[in-house]
């Protein structure tokens, strides 16, 4: 595993590298002192900027003042800034935004070291050191000398070219060769002290004289220092996988949870993020010349760039994957949809803006980029109508929450459990186990009918009862159902309704009228199941037997007919049944209105009726026996 993971950047390492020398190699092949193609008046090169840049040497003479002022001013202090000042007055435009300071630097720092060990003090005010080129009234050329390891007085040209605002600055052309100028005069020392030196020449300057041979654009020891800066960057690769992993497994312990087994591949970013930076720190040490610099950089920077935005999607999946688990043992359910809503949305925008991170970066023009998006994203919008409602559609049912994931919903012809809420549409499983998708803007305007949000869940049914049944028993038996509503687990206590409603054709009817306290389908018809059983069992104890439609023929002979009460006139008929009926309402009611029906003072008198007659009715014993199932 480890072998893979070092054999995978070395592999990038080898094309950059590869894409280094081919650069320079073409940088060199067409490099021409005088070429007109390079300098800032040729349309290519025109600068983009409406506002003209600040205030630069008006002669070339001025450039040398300056530039001998500022890396001075840096031998002393060790400002930066100086010597960023002194590289500025070389020609950057060909140079990409982020690494102009260091080509700059590194520019000054090897032409001042080389004019340090030139035969003599570079006199800028002699007019015979000065020349123009041939058709040329816009460059300058310094001559200077120095003495070869052989000892021989060689010349060198130190070309300067005014830009199209009238400032004078160090050629292009100069500034590439100003390290081969400085390898020329290596064997020689500086005039005073021991020339410009600082922490990025330090290997350079502690190398061994042997090393300071070139091979195929490089010095020896500048391929030393890649190779071993490319190991250094696998290292920190490979330890910052390991801490990564080991601080997202204590993070997880903390909570009681267990890291996964796939920590490693995971970890790959980090690594990816890491490796990147090492060598991009370590890449201004080897003092390479621009080509090959500004090449290598690029594909660091590159991989740099993404693998930090690899790194922060990463980071984000494993926050959602930590709250999605901690959403999972809450009680709500919205949670479930709006986390993975969330991760999306933010890894889009992270990658939005490391696609904006990278093209800045490479020197593109981001408000052009970006009002380019804007235009086609307004195009986008218009042809994309429908997207657009479905996503406010989405933010409508997260700001309402008319269901939650998991509920049963009725929508139109649409039922089923919704499964899953996303940007754009709803998924919905149907009882028959297909899988139904509605756009969130439809379902921002339909009825839905959640039945998933129940807090009661109702039962309504009519017992039918044989018509022989005495009435005594049928107040047993309702007596009874109501005592099983009172014991069962899953049932409402304060609000049920049992009487006897109503003569049927071939029964009499009882309506039962309650509700249960359930979660979900399957438990309600669970416990559904058990109320209703336990009734039969009732009935069964009771003596009660259930009817069902039916025809009764009676055989009576004339003989046996029983006689029946007849009246001499219909005033005593009437009177009579008043009699009869009155005397039966007293009995029932007691001659009292009876109050309203109070299901908390019912449950009182049922369990105030059991301890008087020690518990041992009969109704109530088989109620209790009911619902204890």
């Amino acid at each position: 595993m480890i072998a893979r993971t070092l054999l995978r950047p070395l592999v990038a390492v080898a094309v950059a590298v590869a894409v280094a020398v081919a650069l320079a190699a073409t940088s060199a092949a067409a490099q021409d002192p005088l070429a007109p193609q390079a300098t800032p008046d040729t349309p290519e090169t025109t600068p983009a900027e409406a506002t003209p840049p600040p205030e630069g040497p008006k002669t070339p003479r001025e450039v040398f003042r300056r530039f001998f002022e500022a890396t001075s001013l840096y031998a002393e202090s060790g400002d930066k800034e100086e010597l960023h000042r002194a590289g500025r007055l070389f020609e950057l435009d060909d140079v990409l935004k982020g690494d102009r300071d260091y080509v700059g630097d590194n520019a000054a720092r090897d032409l001042l070291n080389f004019l340090d060990r030139s035969v003599e003090k570079v006199p800028v005010e002699k007019s015979y050191r000065w020349r123009r080129p041939a058709e040329d009234d816009k460059s300058y050329v310094y001559e200077t000398r120095y003495r070869d390891p052989d000892g021989k007085i060689q010349a060198a040209e130190i070309l300067l070219r005014k830009d199209e605002y009238g400032n004078w600055k160090f050629a292009r052309e100069t500034r590439q060769e100003a390290s081969e100028l400085l390898g020329k005069v290596t064997h020689l020392e500086p005039r005073v002290g021991e020339g410009l030196k600082d922490a990025t020449t330090w290997l350079r300057d502690h190398a061994p004289t042997w090393m300071h041979g070139r091979t195929f654009l490089l010095d020896h020891w500048q391929w030393v220092g890649l190779v071993g800066l490319i190991l250094g960057g696998l290292i920190v690769s490979v330890l910052t996988r390991l801490l990564t992993m080991a601080l997202r497994a204590w993070i997880l312990a903390r909570r009681g949870m267990k890291a996964e087994s796939n920590g490693w591949r995971r970890s790959r970013p980090f690594g990816v993020m890491a490796a990147a930076a090492a060598w991009s720190a370590g890449l201004p040490f080897l003092l390479l010349a621009d080509a090959p610099y500004s090449a290598l950089m690029f594909a660091v920077r590159l991989v740099l760039m993404v693998g930090a935005t690899w790194s922060v999607c990463s980071i984000i999946d494993y926050a959602s994957e930590f709250l999605a688990t901690l959403a999972s043992q809450t009680a709500t359910r919205i949670d479930d949809v709006v986390i993975p809503m969330v991760r999306r949305a933010l890894k889009i925008l992270v990658v939005a803006i490391g696609i904006v991170w990278i093209a800045d970066n490479l020197d593109m023009d981001v408000a052009a980029l970006l009002a380019g998006l804007s235009i086609g994203g307004l195009a986008l919008a218009l042809a994309a109508r429908d997207t657009v409602e479905n996503f406010f559609g989405t933010v409508s049912i997260l700001a309402d929450r008319p269901f939650e994931v998991g509920d049963w919903i009725v929508m139109d012809d649409v039922e089923g459990t919704v499964e899953t809420v996303g940007f754009r549409s709803t998924r919905v499983r149907t009882f028959y186990n297909s899988l139904i998708t509605v756009p969130n803007a439809l379902m921002t305007r339909a009825k839905i009918d959640n039945l998933g949000a129940r807090e009661y869940r109702r039962v309504k049914e009519t017992i039918g009862i044989t018509y022989d049944t005495p009435p005594d028993l049928v107040e047993a038996f309702c007596e009874g159902i109501r005592e099983i509503i009172r014991k069962h687990p899953y049932t409402r206590k304060d609000y049920y309704h049992v009487y006897f409603h109503s003569y049927g054709d071939s029964s009499l009817n009882i309506l039962l009228y309650l509700f249960l306290a359930t979660p979900d389908w399957a438990t309600e018809l669970r416990e559904r199941e058990r109320f209703l059983l336990d009734i039969a069992r009732l009935a069964d104890e009771l003596g009660v037997d259930f009817a069902f439609p039916s025809r009764t023929l009676y055989m009576v002979e004339s003989e046996g007919t029983p006689e029946r009460r007849s009246f001499d006139s219909v005033i005593r008929a009437r009177r009579t049944g008043r009699t009869t009926a009155r005397a039966i309402a007293n009995r029932s009611t007691g001659g009292k209105v009876p109050p309203p029906v109070d299901m908390t003072k019912d449950a009182r008198d049922a369990q105030a009726d059991d301890v008087g007659e020690g518990a041992s009715g009969d109704g109530g014993g088989a109620g209790d026996g009911g619902g204890g199932e």
